[in-house]
């Protein structure tokens, strides 16, 4: 197969010859050579020096080369998935897994990436994976304490309270005495 990055690009060509003829290309690769197919596009996922849209692109295709609305479908490409050799299957996932992490992830790459997280998710992440992400958590700065400023919205005395204690509360407000207004007795 030619450079992923050349027939994504090309799919989204104005010339519908050149767009007809990606698409032709990236079917025919998709059924001629399914683990390099998903290994290209993961491939190009992963690749933070790719465009961004050949980027999305290719996420987008890897979905739908791994999942499917239709149960009969959906049940074929997970069929497909689980006769790869683990070793390409191990590469794809990884390659998702950076993806997830990459600080330079177009918007909706894989957003959310739910079929090619939940084939990443499928099976345990790679113990070196596992490891890389606890220590990066542990990296992680504390979050930021209330500050002194936040006022915490302000309580109703009556649901505070047990029912007679409230109502003996609001007996005594409409009991109190009325006191004349200073302002009213300067007139």
């Amino acid at each position: 197969m030619a450079d992923i990055t050349t027939i994504l690009q090309s799919t989204q060509s104005q010339d519908a010859d050149v767009r007809t003829s990606a698409e032709a290309q990236l079917k025919s690769a998709q059924e001629s050579n399914y683990a390099g197919f998903l290994g290209s596009l993961a491939g190009e996922i992963s690749n933070e020096q790719k465009p961004p849209e050949t980027r999305r692109l290719a996420g987008l295709i890897l979905k739908n080369a791994l999942d499917a609305r239709d149960a009969a479908r959906k049940t074929e490409l997970q069929d497909k998935w689980l006769a790869l050799d683990p070793n390409t299957r191990s590469q794809i996932k990884n390659a998702v897994w950076t993806t997830l992490g990459s600080p330079v992830r177009p918007p909706n790459s894989l957003a959310p990436p739910t079929p090619v997280s939940h084939a990443v998710f499928l099976f345990p992440p790679p113990p070196a994976l596992t490891a890389e992400c606890a220590h990066e958590t542990t990296k992680m700065p504390p979050p930021p304490a209330p500050s002194s400023s936040h006022n915490p919205r302000p309580r109703n005395i009556a649901r505070d309270q047990p029912p007679a204690a409230a109502s003996a509360a609001a007996a005594r407000l409409l009991t109190l005495p009325l006191v004349p207004s200073p302002l009213r007795s300067c007139r």
